[in-house]
């Protein structure tokens, strides 16, 4: 596939308004359909304004935002104009933000009202601020904001302060075409999940995120033009950002949004409205929806869901095809990824394993200590660190030299996953920095987790290294669907584990959660365990 000068916005929403699907809805929020046409006129207008103001190719914008439509347009219209998208999670506290924004240093920030008062109160800087209202799910989200608002935000800042729409209408009438891009030039920034250090910007182009949309979505998973998505992950997040935006708009399929923070009663009534075709999801969520009290959820529109971003236990697996009667494929990617680079598909599913590499990706699984990527992989069923290369690898880590020449070589990406092979499909073994030894053998809280997921009463499981009598020995958090009967669940869980584990690797505590710390991605936040 040549994709030399191709732009993103023009291969996922202009062509599609080429091929004649114009009036086809291309975003659902609650009631209200935006067909590609409606979205495509947005993204152009503000592409317009954009210019007006000089903002150049490559400047980055900021977009802090819900999972409403004028995030979709606002990302189109940003990697139209040839500008470097950033996406920060609006459910977060503003730290995060502070340090987003302090890195990647844009022109622009597109937020709502009561995140830009907060934005003003921190040390940063850009020239433009663009305000989307908050609004409910079927709410308007281009209806007018109070100009009293709008004003107060503007004392407390010196960059140029206005509504979203008011900037789009602003130049909705002068001429406009695409930025025409080379092969590597940057589309947007994903910033690394952050769940045991400081995250990095992994820099992806525009032929990067094309070439994981036609190999995965398209020829792997098999998205088309009927297909109606729905995502638990949010949209700034990029296994979102790919699933349940690029990779619909890139088929001529439909997006369904909605803004409420994801619980099984929330899907539960969006499935119902919507009548999804795919579902994205994520373990934690997955272990919720199959809960023994859990709300009923009627999945026959749905032909296959996704989870990705944790492991996925067999037993879990097993207790969601049964009740929801569809398939789920578990996969692997990352933000230096851009998406998933390998899969369980139709036809070829290995329950447990991450399936098989996506073509146009390469694996090798090399040593742990092993930085030399020209040496063979490891055999089948030994473990080591993943190392990835394909298409949509990063360019590297957003003005970080030093991150990006350890993780990066020579076209290879070191994961820090720890997998093996078996019978071609790959296996997820933990975390590289995971692994710690005791007594003088290694362990691998992952293998332990697992083990306590087979358990009926447990539905997340986390082991962590922690110092006992001077000795590091595994220490097991749990939640538990049996909330009344700990010390009985105690002796019969630790029972349950020494028939299936070595003596060292059986936790000497087991502490119950009423729920997991997560981050904003939905894992585990095992530095706040530590603490616990």
């Amino acid at each position: 596939m040549n994709t030399g000068l191709t732009n993103l916005a023009d291969y996922c929403l202009s062509q599609r308004i080429d091929e004649g699907l114009g009036d086809k809805p291309s975003v659902l929020f609650g009631d209200i359909a935006y067909s590609y046409h409606d979205v495509h006129q947005r993204m152009l207008n503000l592409a317009r304004y954009f210019v007006s103001i000089d903002i150049k190719p490559q400047s980055r914008i900021y977009i802090l935002l819900p999972d409403t439509p004028p995030f979709v347009w606002t990302f189109f219209a940003t990697v139209f104009h040839g500008a470097v998208g950033v996406m920060g999670n609006p459910n977060v506290i503003c730290r995060e933000w502070c340090d987003q924004i302090n890195i990647t240093k844009p022109s622009v920030i597109v937020t709502t009202p009561q995140h830009a008062l907060t934005l003003t109160t921190l040390d940063i800087s850009c020239d433009v601020i663009l305000l989307v209202p908050d609004v409910k799910t079927g709410d308007c989200p281009e209806q007018a904001i109070d100009s009293e608002i709008i004003a107060s935000i503007q004392q407390e800042t010196s960059a140029i302060c206005l509504s979203l729409t008011d900037a789009m209408q602003q130049t909705q009438n002068t001429d406009i075409a695409s930025h025409a891009i080379e092969r590597q030039t940057p589309a947007v920034l994903l910033f690394t999940s952050s769940s045991t250090g400081a995250a990095k910007a992994a820099i992806h182009s525009h032929a990067g995120l094309i070439f994981n949309i036609e190999q995965y979505a398209k020829k792997t998973i098999g998205y088309c033009r009927d297909d109606i998505t729905l995502s638990v992950s949010r949209l700034f997040f990029g296994y979102a950002t790919g699933a349940n935006l690029l990779f619909p708009f890139a088929v001529g399929g439909t997006v369904s949004l909605f803004v409420e923070h994801p619980t099984v009663k929330v899907l539960q009534h969006r499935i119902k409205q919507y009548r999804p075709t795919i579902v994205i999801n994520v373990p934690t969520m997955l272990a919720k929806m199959t809960a023994d009290d859990a709300e009923p959820i009627d999945m026959s529109s749905v032909r296959f869901s996704l989870t990705a971003g944790e492991p996925l236990a067999s037993s879990l697996w097993h207790r969601f095809t049964a009740c929801f009667e569809h398939p789920l494929y578990d996969g692997i990617g990352s933000a230096e990824s851009f998406h998933i680079y390998a899969t369980n598909r139709k036809d070829d599913l290995c329950v447990g394993s991450l399936g098989k590499v996506v073509e146009g990706y390469d694996i090798k699984i090399l040593p742990k200590d092993c930085w030399d990527v020209t040496m063979e992989s490891l055999p089948e069923d030994q473990t080591g660190v993943l190392w990835v290369r394909g298409g949509s690898i990063a360019m590297g880590y957003f003005e970080d030299i030093d991150n990006t020449n350890e993780v990066f070589i020579h076209g290879w990406c070191r994961t820090n996953d720890l997998c093996c092979m078996r019978g071609g499909y790959l296996w997820f073994m933990g975390r590289a920095n995971d692994l710690f030894k005791s007594k003088g053998r290694w362990i691998a809280p992952f293998e332990i987790e697992q083990c306590l997921l087979e358990y009926p009463q447990i539905e997340v499981a986390a082991v962590l290294a922690v110092d006992i009598a001077g000795s590091l020995m595994p220490k097991a958090f749990v939640v538990s669907k049996d909330v009344h009967n700990q010390e009985t669940l105690i002796i019969a869980l630790k029972a349950f584990l020494k028939e299936r584990l070595s003596w060292y690797k059986c936790p000497q505590e087991i502490v119950f959660l009423d729920q997991m710390p997560l981050n904003d991605r939905g894992k585990i936040l095992r530095k706040e365990l530590v603490q616990t």
